[in-house]
Order: structure tokens, then C-alpha cells, then sequence
């Protein structure tokens, strides 16, 4: 076995088959700052609606509560394809349209009245909440596309 073992060449990891070298990967850049602010800024208006439920009229506080859904739902996939990440986009806005609807079908109980809600209103917070950490840590990335020079 020993010597089995001893008569396998080694290959270096930056070498192919043939012996050329391997080009080494293009750096990846995060921008999930950008997709950071635009949830900060759907958080805002999204807790200020739900803080003012019953001191305005009703209408201006559902505008003000759909534009940070909106904001929430929109914001992240159009800022990937900004940075020209189409298949970022498509699983941002699943993600983020997808995991509250999840999130508040897996906790409705099926009852009714008032407690029956509270369920299904945690779980698409939760829901809510886990789309925009995924969306951070695995979807914000492209590759640097820029050469050594600058030049692109």
C-alpha cells in the first residue's frame, strides 16, 4: 500500500491535466450596502405606517404601508439587475415575495377571529425577515470585470 501511495504523482492545485496553469478566479465585489439601504429604508416606512395605524386616515397610512412593501419587495431585485445580475434579481424577488407568503401559510392555524391572525402575521414577519439575510450573504456578489490596468 505504501508503495502504491509513493508511485501517484502529485499534481499542484493551479495545474490542469496538461500542465498549464490555472487563471486565477476574478475577484468577486459585494454591493449588499446598497441592497442594506434600500431595506433600511422600506424598515422605516413600513414601521412608521404600522405606528400611525390609528392616527390617519386610512388611506395615507395603506399608501404609506404599500410603498414599503413595495419598496421591500422591488427594491433589491432592481438594484441586482442595476448591476447587470438578471438571475439575481429573479431569485431576490422569490425570495422576497415568497418566503412571507411561506412564512404565514406554515403558521396559519386555520381559525378565526383576531388570534387566529397573529399566526400567519409572525410567519410572514419571519419570513420577512430571512429573505433579505439570504439575499445579502449568497445573491449580492458579481465578479469584478475590470482588468489589472483599469481598463475594462
Amino acid at each position: 500500500m505504501l508503495s502504491l501511495m509513493m508511485t501517484i504523482p502529485s499534481t499542484p492545485q493551479n495545474a490542469h491535466a496538461n500542465n498549464e496553469p490555472v487563471p486565477p478566479e476574478e475577484p468577486r465585489i459585494w454591493y449588499g450596502w446598497q441592497l442594506i439601504a434600500f431595506d433600511a429604508l422600506a424598515l422605516a416606512i413600513t414601521t412608521y405606517a404600522f405606528g400611525n395605524l390609528g392616527y390617519g386616515a386610512p388611506s395615507s397610512i395603506d399608501v404609506v404601508l404599500s410603498a414599503g412593501i413595495i419598496i421591500f419587495a422591488l427594491g433589491s431585485p432592481a438594484l441586482h439587475l442595476i448591476h447587470k445580475q438578471p438571475w439575481q434579481a429573479a431569485w431576490s424577488l422569490g425570495l422576497r415575495v415568497g418566503t412571507p407568503l411561506l412564512g404565514a401559510m406554515t403558521m396559519d392555524s386555520g381559525g378565526y377571529g383576531a388570534v387566529s391572525a397573529i399566526g400567519p402575521f409572525l410567519g410572514a414577519l419571519a419570513g420577512a425577515a430571512l429573505a433579505p439575510l439570504v439575499d445579502y450573504a449568497l445573491l449580492a456578489f458579481k465578479t469584478d470585470t475590470t482588468s489589472q490596468n483599469g481598463s475594462v
